[in-house]
């Protein structure tokens, strides 16, 4: 039996990413993108946006950029050397949606994608954590010692309903909706949002 079969939930290790995950991420994005919502839309309008979006260099610029905050989720590899990334998220700090008050301090989950061969393994459930976690400490220092109100927000497939029960089971609920636009295809994604 393969090792990622015997993988516990405890195997899975969530770290901080480095410059160096790039690759890995953007290897993860695309091809879980592709899987979630690949039959949704036209081949070439999604192989347009894969090109654009999940790419290498795009991904270096956004790690490197000090409004987002990324962690990666890795397996221990057969030979135990080299660990294998499966999953990461994304959190960013600054971003905004109409139905998300603006004199709120706010942050958004903006990705948090797994491997569809590890789905369920418990990664998904570390890396929201984490990210969450991140997030908190972050509203935290924005809020000071003040009592002020704050919030997570992401959005979601309008029809993902697996992924809805999942943000829902951290305590997300739906406040709005927007348009999410790829070549010539309008999808409608659910905005969630928990006080923090």
């Amino acid at each position: 039996m393969a090792l990622d079969k015997l993988l516990t939930p405890q195997d899975i290790v969530v770290r901080e990413a480095k410059s160096s995950d790039a690759a890995s991420i953007a290897s993860i994005g695309a091809a879980t993108f592709e899987a979630s919502f690949g039959h949704s839309m036209p081949k070439e309008h999604l192989d347009d946006y894969l090109s654009t979006t999940y790419t290498a260099a795009t991904f270096s610029k956004e790690l490197s950029n000090p409004s987002d905050q990324f962690f990666i989720a890795e397996l221990p590899s057969n030979d135990l050397s080299q660990p294998t990334p499966i999953g990461f998220i994304q959190v960013r700090k600054g971003s905004t949606e109409p139905c998300i008050p603006e004199d709120v301090p706010g942050i958004e989950i903006y990705r948090i994608y797994v491997s569809k061969d590890h789905l369920g393994a418990g990664a998904g459930k570390g890396l929201m954590a984490k990210g969450l976690q991140w997030a908190e400490d972050q509203l935290a220092k924005q809020r000071g010692s003040s009592e002020e109100k704050a919030l997570i927000w992401l959005g979601v497939w309008e029809e993902n309903v697996k992924a809805q029960r999942f943000y829902a089971r951290f305590g997300f609920e739906q406040v709005g909706t927007h348009d999410f636009v790829i070549g010539d295809t309008t999808q409608t994604d659910w905005i969630m949002r928990k006080w923090a």
